[in-house]
């Protein structure tokens, strides 16, 4: 894991120390999982290898392994602060290359291209507080959306991430973080559910306080 690839100098990697690019070559041995899941799949049913329902099993294990390395190249890529036309030639230019060696089709290519348009909203958190509300921060009243941010980044999670783990979309997630949309009663719950057991403590979110 110490070697890394060299890299030609129009790389947006560049832009990243040594430590994250660590983080993004783990990220793609970790997504050579989902292939090599694809892969057992098709010898456990008996698959054509080189079938159509092979081939869409493939295609499936590619696609959840760019996403996975993407998020985190999301992640890493928002932290530099970098402007919005900068962040999406860098973010493009890692969805034309994870395209093009995971052999993904076009709609696979403009789902990623839209999934990961905008960078992540970064925010310094607050000092953890031994209370499980989170709703009081620095002596200020918190807002819904801020409250859920905050939790999401002491979980140490993407927007991807926790969208999953909610089973909503990460634009609906994104929308309920800037306060665009207040999640419905039900969501909460769910929110306040998987920070829980992620956070190993009870969460409270203060669900009567508006948008920003």
């Amino acid at each position: 894991m110490d070697d890394l690839p060299l890299l030609l100098p129009s790389d947006p990697q560049n832009r990243l120390s040594k430590r994250t690019r660590r983080r993004i070559l783990r990220a793609h041995v970790e997504g050579d999982t989902f292939q090599w899941e694809a892969e057992d799949s098709i010898l456990s049913q008996h698959l054509d290898s080189y079938g159509v329902t092979a081939g869409m099993e493939r295609s499936k294990a590619n696609l959840k392994k760019a996403r996975h390395v993407l998020a985190v190249m999301r992640s890493e890529f928002s932290k530099l602060g970098l402007k919005d036309n900068e962040y999406r030639e860098c973010m493009n230019t890692e969805i034309d290359a994870a395209a093009n060696s995971l052999q993904l089709n076009d709609a696979q290519r403009r789902l990623l291209e839209s999934q990961f348009f905008f960078p992540e909203e970064i925010t310094t958190p607050p000092p953890e507080a031994p209370s499980a509300n989170v709703a009081q921060q620095s002596g200020e009243i918190a807002t819904v959306g801020t409250q859920i941010l905050t939790l999401r980044e002491e979980c140490r999670w993407t927007i991807e991430d926790l969208a999953q783990a909610v089973n909503l979309h990460p634009v609906t997630v994104s929308r309920h973080h800037s306060g665009e949309i207040t999640p419905r009663p039900r969501t909460l719950t769910a929110y306040e559910r998987v920070f829980s057991k992620k956070l190993q403590r009870q969460v409270v979110i203060n669900k009567t306080l508006g948008k920003r």
